[in-house]
């Protein structure tokens, strides 16, 4: 084989405090068939990668989420301080981010429901919250957070809901009721 140059791949990429970008340089060869008359390319295969045709690597994708879900920090004022880095990032870029990360997490997400809804004693409570509305701006309407909490084992699941209605715990209950 002969090399004839190599590929690199670039990622988006999380420090704390500093976004960087880490490239993956792999070596590009090119391979004589036995006839010498044709020639294959082979190049390394790419680590894993959590979204695979995307610049965001998975320290990013970790802060996104942390930022977001942990920390409250709306992605506006993420791509805020991402601005003040020079780093320009469309808001519905990065909204397709957390939204393939997310589905990524499914999997815990469903365990955690099934550990908490599977007990003998589960507490439930319904309770009221104003939501922005997005299609009218500056109004909010009434959604309802449903609080399912197992006593025995202190686990915790949220699950909000646009209604009212006791739809919604028998359908998050179905496999288990």
């Amino acid at each position: 084989m002969h090399p004839v140059g190599k590929e690199i791949t670039e990622k988006l990429e999380y420090r704390p405090g500093e976004l960087f970008v880490k490239q993956y340089v792999r070596p590009e060869y090119i391979k004589p068939s036995n006839d010498g008359l044709n020639a294959s390319r082979i190049i390394a295969s790419l680590p894993a990668m959590p979204l695979e045709k995307s610049v965001a690597g998975a320290s990013l994708l970790t802060h996104l989420l942390v930022s977001k879900f942990v920390d409250h920090l709306p992605v506006y004022r993420q791509l805020a301080i991402f601005k003040r880095q020079n780093v320009n990032i469309n808001h519905s870029t990065v909204s397709g981010w957390i939204k393939d990360a997310m589905r990524l997490i499914e999997p815990v997400y469903d365990l955690h429901c099934w550990q908490v809804l599977n007990t003998n004693y589960l507490n439930v409570d319904e309770t009221t919250i104003k939501v922005l509305d997005k299609d009218k701006k500056q109004t909010t309407h009434t959604g309802y957070y449903w609080v399912y909490y197992d006593t025995q084992r202190k686990l915790a699941l949220f699950d909000y809901q646009p209604r009212r209605g006791a739809l919604y715990p028998k359908a998050i209950n179905k496999d288990i009721i």
